[in-house]
């Protein structure tokens, strides 16, 4: 008996340890469960909040393309207008001869253009070109005289870009025209012009949105007048007016016509609205047109209108995962008291199912390693990005500041001197621990000039180094953007040759190399259709590293011959070639002797996106290196290069 009671009381105490740590073990879950729940709140906050400046940068980003791309489009049909107002036929009125011209405008611009057409002097129709040719006798044509597109650039002499107006039949349709006046030998000889509708306008930007960014767009003029929008019956109305304003519900108005006059005012900018729980991002960019003089006119406003539907299907999915945690902590809570019991007796079995886990946990493992050496590459990737651009930024913001320190103490003299480190002073002057004071003598202007010079290269090694890691990124997001024009690859080589010596010669490194560029070309001419801008810096990261490598009296010879249905363009030194070691991985990112690594992989990134290809070898001879690459022809640049493809 006397073990019996005992044993009870071991009973009661074991019990009682027990029911403390199902206790204990009962409050952790609800803690865990309050915490899962504050934790769900605070992360659909913050994706909440992620998904909007997400939708704000993707509709600004789209706004800025979409405004640039209209910008360079109206500037296209402006240049050929140009080229058509000071040709010889119509500034000596030859009509017949002159057809070809407006024809040949018109087919270089037809997805945007409806027609291109020409006034004399009095606003009299002469010529039509509107998928064929129509020619009116002196006197017999429609007579424009009375219309803005004539009477403005009579008046100013200057390229005119319209707002919304009525066709020149009078018709339901609204253009937008650009003109552009004839003169001979100071003259005034009449005004040729061309003629875009505002819907061909609309679906042509509509064309270029992304089909991975759900938006919608619209135009206004800088006059509130709706250039473009979904609902065609607002076209050419005000948005003050009140067929506009009927259409929005009372209480939007006030806060609506603030965002659209904020708008209007020339700036760019995004804003968010919301209205009966459903919330909406609206992008805006100006549009400005450069006309036939270089000077910058305010075409109108571009407007990216995208719902956010992101954040509220995050958040819905979020409180999902919320509720259903909770209703998961709580069964198992209820669950846990009975299932103790049962783990106390069921050790062995529990063995093997640990067992089982701990095999499931190895495969698992695996996996956790594969992805944890994608990530370590990746993190490499980023680590030598960093490295090169510290390395690379180091040298210019030396000497900016240095530059600046002493501008400051030329031009400032009168300011308290400056302190320094014991290692920036060789002084006896007696100062504080671990500092001194330094000051600066009167500098002669031409050493200021040439701080100023110095600091201002540096300033654009900055700039390029910027831009050069900026475009890395848009490569690697596949965000890479093509403006294409048409323009003829020699005249563009012979234009770039100046620029690059100059910009090589501003640069330290490069001031005691002095090669001979010379250009070799097959053709008197190839034209290509590709986005000027990245051949013409494909071409100079070739030449910079062809100058850098040839050393005072090479030679470098640029070639260029067509193939086929493309152009093959050859970049030859006779420098140092390339080495041995780094020739495999040539194109890929950070490879090079010194720099940045950057620019071959940026060259082939272009070259790839235009359809063509490139490849390098060291000459056969020893010295130097060559490379060669392609780039599609415009088609007429097959046949007849004759024609005009302005």
């Amino acid at each position: 008996m006397s073990g019996v009671k005992k044993a009870l009381p071991l009973k009661d105490s074991l019990s009682k340890k027990s029911a403390a740590l199902l206790i204990a073990l009962a409050v952790i879950a609800a803690g865990l469960s309050l915490a899962s729940f504050e934790f769900s709140s605070a992360v659909s906050t913050s994706v909440s909040n992620l998904s909007i400046a997400n939708v704000n940068s993707s509709s600004q980003i789209e706004a800025a393309d979409l405004s640039h791309l209209l910008s360079r489009t109206l500037e296209g049909v402006s240049a050929n207008l140009q080229v058509i107002a000071t040709s010889s036929s119509v500034t000596s009125v030859n009509v017949t001869s002159a057809g070809s011209l407006f024809v040949g405008a018109e087919n270089s611009t037809r997805d945007l253009t409806s027609s291109y057409f020409w006034m004399d002097s009095l606003g009299g129709l002469l010529l039509v070109s509107n998928s064929s040719l129509h020619t009116y006798p002196s006197g017999t044509g429609l007579n424009l005289s009375k219309r803005e597109f004539f009477t403005a650039p009579k008046v100013t002499g200057d390229t005119y870009f319209s707002s919304a107006t009525p066709s020149l039949s009078n018709s339901s349709r609204i253009y937008i025209f650009i003109s552009q006046p004839v003169f001979s030998e100071n003259q005034f000889e009449g005004v040729v012009a061309a003629a875009i509708p505002l819907g061909t306008l609309g679906k042509f930007l509509q064309s270029e949105l992304s089909l991975n960014f759900r938006s919608d767009l619209g135009i206004l003029d800088f006059n509130g007048t709706v250039l473009y929008t979904g609902n065609q019956s607002l076209i050419g109305q005000n948005v003050f007016g009140s067929a506009f304003q009927s259409e929005l519900p009372s209480d939007l108005k006030p806060i609506f016509d603030s965002f659209l006059n904020e708008s209007l005012g020339g700036s760019a900018g995004v804003d968010d609205i919301s209205y009966k729980g459903v919330s909406a991002t609206l992008a805006y960019q100006p549009v400005l047109v450069n006309d036939s003089s270089g000077r910058s006119h305010q075409f109108g406003v571009l407007y990216i209108v995208a719902a956010d539907t992101l954040t509220g299907n995050a958040v819905a999915l979020i409180n999902q995962q919320r509720l259903v945690s909770t209703a998961i902590i709580i069964g198992i809570g209820a669950t846990f008291f009975g299932t103790v019991f049962m783990i106390l007796r069921w050790n062995k079995r529990l063995g093997d199912a640990v067992g089982e886990k701990t095999k499931e946990l190895v495969s698992a493992n695996l996996q956790l390693s594969s992805a944890n050496e994608q990530l370590a590459s990746q993190s490499r990737a980023q680590t030598d990005l960093i490295n090169i651009a510290a390395h690379e930024l180091r040298t210019p913001t030396q000497s900016i500041l240095a530059n600046a320190e002493l501008l400051r103490g030329a031009i400032v003299p009168q300011v308290e001197p400056i302190r320094v480190s014991p290692s920036q002073s060789s002084g006896d002057s007696v100062v504080e621990p671990g500092q001194e004071f330094i000051s600066f003598p009167n500098i002669p202007q031409e050493d200021i000039i040439g701080l100023v010079e110095s600091t201002f290269r540096n300033a654009q090694r900055l700039e390029k180094l910027t831009q050069t890691l900026l475009e890395v990124a848009r490569i690697d997001n596949k965000a890479l953007r093509l403006d294409y024009e048409i323009f003829d690859l020699n005249e563009a080589i012979r234009q770039l040759i100046p620029d690059v010596k100059k910009s090589m010669s501003l640069n330290s490194v490069a001031q005691s190399t002095s090669p001979e560029i010379s250009l070799d070309t097959e053709r008197p001419d190839l034209i290509l259709t590709a986005d000027k801008t990245k051949v013409g810096q494909i071409l100079s990261n070739l030449l910079s590293n062809a100058i850098k490598s040839s050393g005072r009296g090479g030679k470098i010879t640029i070639s260029t011959r067509k193939e086929g249905d493309f152009a093959i363009v050859t970049v030859k030194d006779d420098g140092k070639g390339i080495s041995q070691e780094i020739f495999p991985r040539l194109f890929n990112k950070f490879t090079s002797d010194s720099g940045t690594g950057l620019g071959l992989f940026i060259s082939k990134s272009y070259i790839e996106a235009h359809g063509g290809s490139i490849r390098a070898e060291n000459n056969k001879d020893g010295r130097g290196a060559t490379f060669t690459f392609t780039l599609p022809l415009h088609p007429m640049g097959n046949g007849d290069t004759s024609k005009n493809v302005s």
